[in-house]
């Protein structure tokens, strides 16, 4: 059987030295070549359609085979994203919401023997893969230690808390205070303004 290869190895210039006529008239004296000539020649268009046709569908299962390798190198991609996403929400601390905030500082400000004299609401601000606690409060501290304790305390929580930002006032000095009390900054009562957040990722 003729390969379709075959077919790209004839030369026009040797078709073109072919007397058609001559062939078409001894095809007339010999009926029954004419009908083998026909036979052959129905027989090769039916080849060279049906090679055509595997040609084209070995193409498109070829497509289908790289498009399916396509998606299930994404598929993989995704797997392994998803599961690098878990390991490192599993290591991340556990955030605290609006309700649970302000009664975990509340107890860590009474551990330090912190007065807390006043505090916003928290707000929470939801983003797409977490969600966002914030709280400000004004405490009260009886020296410089204890309140660096206290935000230490804060920060070494076993949740997600972080104090973003905080500044101090030393107590003012009295009138009976000797040099030596007034120098040592560190013994005297202190008040803050603290910002705390808190980050609780979404799984």
């Amino acid at each position: 059987m003729m390969k379709l290869s075959d077919l790209n190895k004839i030369d026009i210039k040797d078709l073109q030295k072919i007397d058609f006529a001559k062939i078409q008239e001894n095809l007339l004296q010999k009926p029954l070549l004419l009908i083998k000539t026909l036979l052959i020649v129905i027989s090769l268009l039916v080849t060279i359609k049906v090679m055509a046709n595997s040609l084209a569908q070995v193409s498109q299962i070829k497509n289908k085979i790289a498009d399916a390798e396509k998606k299930l190198s994404s598929i993989k991609e995704k797997e392994d994203a998803t599961k690098e996403l878990k390991i490192f929400l599993d290591s991340r601390k556990p955030g605290l919401s609006a309700d649970t905030i302000v009664d975990n500082i509340a107890d860590f400000a009474a551990a330090r023997n912190i007065q807390i004299l006043s505090f916003t609401p928290a707000k929470e601000v939801n983003k797409t893969v977490y969600t966002l606690t914030s709280l400000n409060l004004n405490v009260s501290a009886v020296d410089y230690k204890t309140m660096i304790q206290f935000i230490h305390d804060i920060e070494s929580a076993p949740y997600a808390l972080k104090v973003v930002h905080w500044t101090g006032l030393m107590g003012a000095d009295t009138a009976s205070s000797t040099a030596a009390e007034k120098s040592d900054n560190q013994s005297r009562p202190i008040i803050a303004q603290i910002e705390i957040n808190s980050v609780n990722y979404i799984k």
